[in-house]
């Protein structure tokens, strides 16, 4: 985090997610740079003297949204940043149970993504549960009967914002207390 590099996104990728993207067969950092040419370059050979580094194709970026974001389910999981690593070994320790199609972390905000298979909510309820105690979850896909499970009922405040917003509970039905 101290280096003199300044990258667009920086995501730690587990191993199930770089062999989707034909990067690697273990857990890598994708980062993306931009700048003019000697910015970029000097980037670059900081955050390689940390470690192996290859140019990937731009279009690596968009095959990362589309493999998290093609059907099944996922959830997003929040700490601080500097939090990030516990998080990510509770995460994964925690999804042995569910047969995850991947997860990846944005390192600079301390948000994981972990997402699935559509399939059975049971399993999947019970790790929304088991990570809540690890820090913020909030559901972006889930089957119907894991809404309940991540989405509390809500506080006064996000009632009246969600009223005021959307009188007739139209949108994202059961999120903010919505029946689902």
């Amino acid at each position: 985090r101290s280096a003199p590099a300044d990258p667009l996104s920086a995501e730690l990728l587990d191993a199930r997610l770089a062999r989707a993207l034909d990067i690697d067969d273990r857990a890598v950092v994708l980062v993306r740079l931009a700048g003019n040419e000697p910015a970029v370059r000097a980037q670059h050979a900081t955050l390689a003297a940390l470690g192996g580094s290859r140019e990937l194709p731009r279009a690596t970026w968009e095959r990362l949204r589309g493999l998290d974001t093609a059907g099944g389910w996922s959830l997003r999981i929040s700490r601080r940043p500097s939090e990030l690593a516990h998080l990510w070994h509770a995460v994964h320790a925690a999804c042995g149970s569910v047969n995850l199609r991947g997860a990846h972390a944005t390192l600079a905000r301390g948000v994981m993504r972990v997402f699935g298979a559509t399939g059975d909510a049971g399993p999947l309820a019970t790790l929304a549960g088991a990570l809540q105690r690890e820090g913020t979850v909030v559901g972006e896909r889930l089957p119907p009967g894991a809404w309940s499970v991540v989405h509390r009922a809500p506080d006064r405040l996000t009632t009246r914002v969600r009223d005021a917003f959307d009188p007739f509970a139209l949108l994202n039905r059961g999120i903010m207390g919505g029946s689902a």
